[in-house]
């Protein structure tokens, strides 16, 4: 794992656009060494998702969604980590807890939405087909 790379807190501070091209040239890296070894096997992987820069590049995009008011999985808003919790501590947690690999994302709702018929009076598949 990389240890030089800053703490979530200091780069919460960085311009938007420095975080992006932090991630970029990480993507960048994974692209590369895929094409170069189509059937390597990428055992890092996870300690890149720990990388500050993507954690803030994710909470940034994350913050900036239309849906960021409502409430995700866990019951919290993006207002509420911001205004309670705290971005910084939460960041840092969330960090801590992927690097001891004792985060455990809570299972996504799946809500099924029916569609209509179609032009034809035939109704849709639940496939979209």
């Amino acid at each position: 794992m990389n240890t030089s790379v800053p703490a979530p807190e200091v780069m919460l501070g960085w311009e938007p656009g420095v975080l992006w091209w932090r991630v970029l040239r990480i993507q960048r890296k994974l692209h590369r060494w895929a094409g170069d070894d189509p059937g390597r096997r990428f055992d890092d992987v996870f300690n890149l998702v720990c990388d500050p820069a993507v954690l803030v590049l994710a909470w940034q995009r994350v913050r900036a969604n239309r849906g960021a008011r409502s409430a995700g999985v866990d019951g919290e808003s993006a207002y509420y980590v911001e205004t309670v919790r705290g971005v910084q501590p939460f960041l840092s947690e969330l960090r801590r807890d992927l690097k001891a690999g004792m985060f455990r994302p809570s299972p996504v709702r799946e809500v099924m939405i029916p569609t209509g018929p179609t032009r034809s009076g035939s109704p849709k598949s639940w496939s979209g087909a």
